[in-house]
């Protein structure tokens, strides 16, 4: 695109979530009766994204701000470009680097005599939490080893599948965000359709709800997303059962209200009821 930005247009640092950011009384609706009182706000566009905001679900969307600039965010998604590269995920985790490395060169280049819009917000917003959303178990290596090589700590958000390899993830001490977007039962009415159903996809739904227990278990810090969910109906049955199967209430609690507040550092202010924090709370 046109002006002083970086030669990808799949990187979008500069992206400020404040700048299209609405307050959706629907959507506000649709979260609170899950039982959320806060959302972080992000432009899900690019392998680099840029800053999310934080606001309160309340109805008077003219006072529901709370951080103009509460996070950044990076994923493993091409998102909106013209360009052909990158067209795999080698492409994406090398492009990502690429960019970290200019960064780095940014930074030294001190006259900035070549002004750069996109690694300029990079450099800006590098002490705001750093979020990287996955796709896969898999990823949340890929994106651990790029924060390792840049002396880095992202906090991941994953796919509700990290029961796979627990004790690698455990090894990464990178905090998560999992959503409960369990997966549905299939139908084994007909015999004949079982059969086509792979193991992979029936091991997938028998242990997506231990998810969360399993990640207690080991000690891995976790806070939960609604990410993927449409209904309080939905949201509230998955958590139920999460916890009927081995996923404690306290920790259940924690990782939806004190946690999260602690990841972008708002705990000041969210996230627990007490004296001098905001009351917005259902």
């Amino acid at each position: 695109k046109k002006g002083p930005f970086y030669w990808n247009e799949a990187v979008k640092p500069e992206q400020d979530a404040l700048t299209v950011f609405n307050y959706n009384s629907v959507e506000a609706e649709r979260l609170r009766s899950m039982g959320f009182g806060t959302v972080l706000s992000q432009k899900k566009d690019g392998v680099i994204r840029g800053t999310s905001v934080l606001s309160c679900l309340q109805s008077d969307h003219g006072s529901s701000l709370i951080n103009s600039k509460a996070a950044f965010h990076y994923s493993f998604s091409k998102g909106s470009s013209k360009q052909s590269y990158p067209n795999s995920l080698m492409g994406m985790i090398a492009l990502i680097r690429q960019t970290l490395y200019d960064v780095k060169w940014y930074e030294l280049n001190e006259d900035k005599t070549d002004f750069n819009k996109s690694l300029e917000a990079l450099n800006k917003n590098k002490e705001l939490p750093q979020i990287f959303e996955v796709y896969s178990s898999q990823s949340i290596f890929r994106a651990d080893k790029i924060a390792d090589e840049f002396e880095m700590q992202f906090i991941i958000q994953g796919t509700g599948k990290e029961y796979e390899y627990l004790e690698a993830i455990k090894a990464t001490e990178a905090p998560l965000i999992v959503p409960v977007n369990f997966p549905l039962a299939y139908d084994v009415s007909d015999a004949f359709q079982v059969m086509q159903v792979p193991l992979k996809r029936l091991k997938e739904w028998e242990l997506a709800p231990y998810n969360l227990a399993l990640l207690e278990e080991n000690e891995i810090s976790v806070s939960i997303s609604s990410d993927k969910i449409k209904t309080a109906k939905e949201f509230n049955g998955n958590m139920t059962k999460a916890i009927a199967n081995g996923y404690s209430r306290e920790a259940a609690i924690r990782a939806l209200s004190l946690s999260p507040a602690e990841l972008i550092g708002m705990s000041d202010k969210i996230g627990s009821i007490s004296p001098g924090k905001l009351a917005n709370f259902n």
